[in-house]
């Protein structure tokens, strides 16, 4: 079939195709039963970062497919590419590509389970299809172009508003179209090693016969190459400006002449609109905006051709302890340190400043470096979502429970937070006075924190920093580092092990003492002896009845109850043993007043004693017993005599200087998480 357009031919299979957009004049070919026609001019598209590309084939987790075709969409953060695949059996699935990150598609005609995009804002929760889904993102998007056979018609220009979703590792998209009728991919993320093209890009590209030029659909030129497996001949140093003429082929690393700064030709470069120098980007092909070293232009690079946002005045930049293009490595990984932002939160005449570094490792990707009050944790964007939680009205110190984490709800902010300094390279298009909300929970040592903007909703997890590392990662000491203040949301109570385990253990011993004095106090031994003396028994020297002690070092306690009433009663007690001599001599009495005083009944003292003693042989003893009583009762006296009997009060100074550590680790810890909460309740 030939373009009814420009007569080239076209290659379309009708099983799969509804449009096809020829690949000379980027005509878009409507194929009906009849006749082909064309609808319009579809702009010829960059190829991404990714593997694919169209009319190429491969394997995806080891079977096979073909690459029919390819819709591109455009948003204010940036676009996304859909591709249109086909297997062997005829089956066709749609491969979202964004970010470098690839989703396997099914779309699905039908009804979204009243969710409207109106109604719906980025970090709620929603129910598709009997699933809870996390809404990540909410935008319009711009149709910008398709190439290859597509099973729809596609129009440049035409505006889909659409909501991103996730929920672990599915995803779907909500595209709602303007005729009233809804689109919906549902998809899960695979992993970019499970793509295996046959001859890959670079191979594809190099054995094509021309280098097509991007176009707009209107056929304007946009001096932007689609495809090229060479390099760029002529660049501008980043530092200085000069001219570097570099060979096709050789070495990967040029030195400028002039001013000596080395370029890396295997990365990513781009060319600042504002003086032309050549700008290498570090962090990757997710790289959306990036600082000119040379002029410190801020550059929009989202696209192939990269556009001037606002320069930098260097009067204004803020002093930080981390330098852009430093190479640092954290937990095993090397980074380099490619961006930074800095957030500014305003409460009245309060001013809260947060230096976030962008680090990246061709391993691991993206991470933050976070540093608040001198204080650093390390921070990772998540793929998971928490169902249960609404960050937009989560209460303070509320708690739930995520990736096997207890998590307290420690503040939350809306929209106070903007930035207000921007530099180096970045995943998205900052801008000084962005604003945004977050709601940040703890778990020390771990910060769970969820960002949200009108458009999209994102979640990240930090770990906490000690200086020590912090140090060492960037070789320094930690003098060098700013000293830190107060305690940070995540920051755990650093204790020796000592320290953690010595409280609970100290616990244990105090329950073990306690346990033991309350034995003690009710266990009285073996009654061996008793006897009631009246007044005229004591009063004269009066010998008991022998009794027998049965043990060698024994504790005895002696029990005197006496009949007193607003009267007292003494008595002098030795204990003789069989030859009478006094082994030990103590004196014991008691006393007990009461009556009525104003209407009101008072009583003091009491009617009964106790004494305990220690004997060291057993054998056959005796009590010698004389005594004296006031006024009040028949002053009658009962004596009893227990033997194995236990003294409670050393138990129990033995609790209380065992539960006295325990209680001073609590006090301690709660001044500690005073401190930590201090700002925002003092806020609140």
């Amino acid at each position: 079939m030939n373009c009814p357009s420009c007569g080239a031919e076209i290659t379309a299979d009708r099983r799969y195709a509804h449009l096809v957009v020829c690949d000379y004049c980027q005509s878009a070919v409507i194929l009906d039963e009849k006749a082909a026609r064309v609808i319009g001019k579809m702009a010829a598209l960059m190829l991404p970062a990714g593997p694919f590309y169209v009319g190429g084939s491969g394997r995806l987790a080891g079977k096979p497919f073909r690459v029919l075709g390819r819709v591109r969409h455009g948003y204010r953060n940036g676009f996304w590419d859909e591709w249109y695949l086909a297997r062997d059996d005829g089956q066709t699935f749609w491969i979202g590509e964004d970010e470098n990150n690839f989703t396997l598609e099914v779309p699905e005609r039908g009804d979204t389970d009243g969710i409207q995009f109106a109604e719906t804002q980025p970090g709620q929760m929603v129910t598709l299809r009997g699933e809870q889904y996390h809404v990540d993102e909410k935008d319009v998007a711009e149709c910008e172009g398709g190439e290859g056979q597509l099973p729809f018609a596609i129009m440049s220009g035409e505006r889909i508003p659409f909501l991103d979703l996730s929920s672990g590792e599915r995803f779907a998209t909500i595209e709602f179209e303007l005729d009233g009728e809804t689109q919906i991919f549902l998809g899960r993320r695979i992993d970019p090693n499970d793509i295996v093209m046959d001859i890959p890009r670079d191979e594809a590209s190099r054995a094509a016969d021309a280098l097509p030029v991007e176009r707009a659909g209107d056929g304007t030129h946009r001096e932007r190459i689609v495809r090229s497996g060479q390099r760029v001949v002529s660049i501008k140093c980043q530092q200085c400006a000069a001219p570097l003429d570099v060979p096709r082929l050789g070495q990967s690393v040029v030195a400028c002449p002039s001013c000596g700064d080395e370029i890396d030709l295997s990365l990513r470069r781009v060319e600042c609109p504002q003086c032309q120098v050549t700008v290498t980007v570090r962090g990757g092909r997710d790289t959306k905006s990036a600082t000119c070293p040379h002029c410190s232009t801020r550059m929009d690079i989202s696209r192939s051709q990269p556009s001037a946002m606002a320069a930098l005045v260097s009067s204004d930049r803020p002093r930080i302890p981390v330098e852009i293009g430093q190479e640092v490595t954290l937990r095993g990984t090397a980074y380099h340190v490619v961006g930074y932002v800095r957030y500014t939160e305003q409460e009245g005449s309060q001013v809260w400043q947060t230096d976030e570094f962008l680090l990246y490792s061709s391993e691991t990707g993206y991470r933050w470096l976070i540093l608040e009050d001198g204080h650093f944790s390390l921070s990772r964007e998540l793929d998971e979502r928490p169902h249960d939680v609404q960050p937009r009205s989560e209460p303070q110190k509320s708690r739930f429970t995520f990736l096997k984490h207890n998590w307290v709800v420690f503040e939350t902010c809306h929209s106070k937070t903007q930035i207000t300094w921007v530099e180096g390279e970045l995943p998205w298009v900052a801008q000084i006075g962005d604003r945004n909300s977050y709601m940040d929970a703890i778990s020390p040592p771990l910060l769970l924190s969820a960002e949200w903007t009108e458009t999209e909703a994102e979640w990240y997890l930090a770990e906490y920093l000690s200086p020590q590392e912090v140090a060492e990662s960037f070789g320094k000491t930690v003098d060098q580092l700013p000293a830190r203040i107060g305690v940070a949301p995540n920051q755990p109570r650093r204790s020796t092990p000592f320290q953690r385990q010595s409280p609970w253990l100290m616990t244990v011993f105090a329950m073990i003492f306690l346990g033991l004095g309350i034995s003690a106090l009710t266990k009285r031994g073996e009654q061996i002896a008793g006897m009631t003396l009246s007044r005229e028994d004591y009063t004269q020297e009066y010998l008991t009845e022998p009794f027998r002690i049965g043990r060698d070092q024994t504790l005895c306690r002696l029990e005197l109850e006496g009949n007193v009433n607003n009267g007292w009663l003494q008595l002098d007690i030795a204990l003789l043993n069989e030859r009478d001599e006094a082994l030990l001599d103590f004196t014991e009495g008691c006393s007990y007043y009461h009556g009525v005083e104003g209407g009101e009944s008072w009583s003091e003292g009491s009617r009964s004693s106790s004494r305990t003693f220690r004997v060291d042989e057993a054998g056959t003893y005796r009590l010698l017993v004389l005594g004296e009583s006031g006024a009040g009762g028949s002053h009658e006296v009962t004596l009893t005599l227990y033997e194995g009997t236990a003294i409670a009060r050393y138990y129990l100074i033995l609790f209380g200087m065992t539960l006295a550590w325990p209680i001073i680790a609590m006090l301690r810890t709660l001044a500690f998480e005073g401190r930590r909460w201090a700002p925002v309740l003092d806020d609140d």
